[in-house]
């Protein structure tokens, strides 16, 4: 069974035109969170990052999302038809795009250059550590947004309570 999307329909002529690809961003919102690891092959390289295919969807892992260590040459990283384990950092289900990364997945600085293997073998460990992170760090926003909920409505009760001024005080301003 294959997802496809139908791009068009001529009954005149009985042509029925389908796309997989249009239909994969459906599929990939829930298969692709951000913070899961997924296997893929990297399927181009260019010098800003490595395009990989994960699970039918392409994904761009930026040179700046390889590795800690400074990358000069992607190609010295990666090259076509290599298999890596990436974490998705964003995704865009319009376009049917996602951002990778192998970097938040690197046990040390610069393993992903050193011992890629280590990296991919730690992947998942490495990306609940990410996902801990991402949770602690949106609970704290969200304690942060209550706590400016709520000076806010304490200092709108303070300007409330203030008695209006009668017609013969001055008003400095």
């Amino acid at each position: 069974e294959v997802d496809v999307k139908i791009l068009d329909l001529d009954q005149e002529r009985q042509r029925l035109v389908v796309s997989q690809r249009a239909a994969t961003p459906r599929v990939a919102a829930d298969s692709f969170r951000v913070g899961t690891v997924h296997e893929g092959v990297v399927q181009n390289v260019k010098p800003y990052g490595a395009f990989v295919d994960v699970g039918g969807m392409s994904g761009l892992l930026h040179i700046s999302q390889i590795s800690h260590s400074r990358i000069e040459n992607v190609e010295t990283v990666f090259t076509a038809g290599d298999k890596i384990k990436c974490m998705v950092l964003s995704q865009d289900p319009v376009q049917g795009r996602l951002s990778l990364s192998t970097k938040r997945l690197e046990p040390t600085h610069g393993d992903m250059l050193t011992n890629p293997e280590l990296v991919y073998e730690k992947a998942e460990e490495m990306a609940e550590r990410f996902r801990e992170d991402i949770a602690a760090a949106e609970k704290r926003m969200q304690e942060f947004e209550k706590r400016l909920t709520e000076q806010a409505n304490e200092d709108q009760e303070e300007t409330s309570e203030e008695p209006e001024p009668t017609s013969g005080e001055n008003i400095a301003f």
